[in-house]
């Protein structure tokens, strides 16, 4: 995968996670239902890791273990 389509593919990847953490509203979003979507297309638990701490880095969700939730 050229790095232009590599970078556009995490891209929608962050989009994805923020959507479906928004979409588990008030209740949260369980962080393992997120990690378990991404292992499905052979995402690892370190690389979960990476993108969930940089969408918490650039303030687009936050951590209440073991849940995510957007920030608006």
């Amino acid at each position: 995968m050229a790095t232009a389509e590599a970078r556009n593919a995490v891209v929608r990847i962050a989009a994805i996670i923020c959507e479906s953490v928004a979409e588990a509203g008030s209740d949260g979003c369980p962080e393992s239902a997120i990690y378990l979507a991404l292992q499905q297309f052979g995402a690892t638990v370190d690389q979960h890791r990476q993108m969930i701490d940089a969408l918490i880095a650039i303030g687009r969700i936050r951590r209440e273990n073991p849940r995510l939730y957007a920030v608006l």
